[in-house]
């Protein structure tokens, strides 16, 4: 096997970590583009223009990102970034802003190198080329507080747009290695302020990225990463547990142990998709049910109540092991439940009540049937596969045999 890894991205973590971002920015005018209400509530706002006030950096801003970002608010920031001449992004809030930067970086470029009657939606679409780095790409600076998938340390973004005469939206990603941010803080501080729900979305969203890798190379032992970084996947699994299990019960707790298990949980979170636990050329990967979790946010918009990434992917983890556990069997399933949860596993449905009880100790739904009252929809599944198969066809997202459209079914039939 051969592997290479290299992140262009600087990382600081700590409560200092914000001066020391912004001892990286070198522009003179930035886009401030943030979510809702949070970066006002722990104490962002007020060193986000304290910092800039000292370094004579004229601030943009841009507001109320939404969860699972929608391609009319990038068209909006793009407007604002071309009429306010801003050179560079400061994305402060979670994975959504992140994603919402990397767009926005894409369509200003694209608009600035004169590309007509195409814009950033092409790209989602696979219609046109990402743009490479160029004198027209926008540096991104990140504080993430809401780590989640190391969307400030990656080269993804995903981005969703209304389909016409539905409400349902569509959702697609893109990446390109222009879009890496110069410079990431994870402040601890900033965490503070986070709901329960929120700190288990950066918990299971980590865990569940990494499990994309998992899932595979527990079963594929001629051409899985090596046994130690197996150990190491799951150290950071257990990681994001224990900050969570510290984070839903802080009794006890000083303050500098809870902002020491912020900043863990952000580190860890961060690991997920930053590509340094990717297992390497030849390694099998599968991201199958990883899509099928995007393709029902895509359904779970403002109208039915929205559906974060990680609450979809949660949901369909039973249905991602029940496939590939038919595929390869069992052992390395055990083998995972083992190191994550203790020697008592020695099923892969012990397996499965273990990670499931854990989902049960916060506000995290683990069932489809809990956005509807109980009641799923009889065309539920069948409306996510028509997407899934729309948006990607073919062999998309795996190295292995595709499991049939019943197969698929009948593992989303056990996540109702």
């Amino acid at each position: 096997m051969e592997y290479a890894w290299e992140n262009p991205t600087k990382l600081y973590v700590g409560l200092e970590s914000m001066t020391k971002l912004f001892d990286t920015i070198e522009e003179k005018k930035v886009l401030l583009l943030f979510g809702g209400g949070s970066i006002r509530r722990n104490g962002a706002w007020e060193d986000v223009h304290a910092l800039a006030e000292e370094r004579g950096i004229e601030i943009v801003q841009k507001g109320n990102v939404r969860a699972n970002p929608i391609y009319s608010f990038v068209k909006e920031a793009t407007e604002i970034v071309l009429e306010s001449g801003a050179e560079a992004i400061l994305a402060v809030g979670g994975g959504s802003v992140l994603d919402t930067a990397k767009a926005i970086v894409v369509d200003v470029q694209l608009s600035r190198e004169g590309v007509e009657g195409k814009d950033v939606w092409d790209c989602y679409l696979g219609e046109l080329p990402v743009p490479g780095a160029s004198e027209h790409t926008m540096p991104i600076y990140a504080c993430d507080y809401m780590t989640a998938t190391g969307s400030g340390m990656n080269t993804n973004s995903v981005l969703q747009r209304k389909i016409e005469g539905s409400s349902d939206e569509k959702k697609c990603f893109l990446g390109n290695a222009s879009l890496y941010p110069k410079a990431l803080a994870i402040n601890p501080k900033y965490m503070t302020t986070l709901s329960p729900y929120h700190v288990a979305s950066i918990a299971f969203d980590g865990f569940t990225h990494i499990s994309e890798y998992l899932l595979l190379q527990m079963q594929n032992k001629d051409k899985a990463i090596p046994r130690a970084g197996r150990f190491y996947l799951t150290s950071l699994q257990k990681s994001l547990f224990d900050s969570l299990d510290r984070l839903v019960n802080p009794e006890g707790l000083s303050e500098e142990e809870v902002l020491s298990t912020y900043a863990s949980l952000g580190w860890a979170a961060t690991q997920a998709l930053n590509f340094s636990v990717y297992p390497g050329d030849g390694a099998v990967q599968s991201w199958i049910v990883h899509m099928i979790g995007h393709c029902m946010s895509g359904i779970h918009n403002e109208e039915r109540g929205f559906m974060t990434h990680a609450q979809s992917l949660i949901i369909v983890f039973r249905a991602a092991v029940h496939l590939f556990r038919n595929i390869y069997g069992d052992e390395g399933f055990v083998e995972w439940g083992k190191l994550l949860f203790g020697d008592y596993i020695k099923t892969v449905d012990e397996f499965l009540e273990a990670f499931y009880a854990k989902v049960k100790t916060t506000p995290m739904k683990t069932r489809i049937s809990e956005y509807f009252d109980g009641e799923t929809p009889e065309n539920y599944i069948k409306t996510v596969l028509d997407k899934y198969y729309d948006y990607f066809p073919g062999n998309f997202g795996t190295d292995v045999e595709h499991p049939t459209r019943a197969e698929m079914e009948t593992a989303l039939s056990m996540c109702l």
